[in-house]
């Protein structure tokens, strides 16, 4: 189980301080959740070949079933999502919603960008 807790997760409140860094002077909404994308992908993603034998290692590293969100150094599509999502609602960026494995990213009201978060 993957717990998202910015009180208690220091790796995640720096990961999140990076992002606002990255997105501060950023006003299109596209590039916002393009940016957004790649930072989380950058942060969560891997070979995907591999990912499930690295998200292994990685509760194994932790030794725990819940573990906390920044402590994950590889992720599936829904880690990838959930942190874009936590990220997303903290810096004003374009918010989403999942489908089927998909990442929608809602920019603005009648345009949804669809962001794949299986892959990085």
């Amino acid at each position: 189980m993957i717990l998202v807790d910015g009180r208690e997760d220091e790796k995640l409140r720096v990961f999140l301080s990076t992002v606002k860094d990255a997105l501060k002077n950023v006003t299109d909404e596209r590039e916002c959740a393009k940016r957004l994308a790649e930072l989380v992908g950058n942060r969560l993603g891997g070979d995907c070949d591999n990912i499930e034998a690295e998200v292994d290692k990685e509760l194994a590293r932790v030794g725990t079933k819940v573990v906390l969100i920044g402590e994950l150094r590889a992720g599936f599509g829904c880690h990838r999502a959930l942190l874009y999502k936590y990220c997303a609602d903290r810096v004003s960026a374009p918010g989403l919603s999942c489908r089927q494995g998909l990442t929608l990213v809602h920019v603005r009201a009648q345009l949804e960008e669809l962001l794949d978060t299986s892959m990085s």
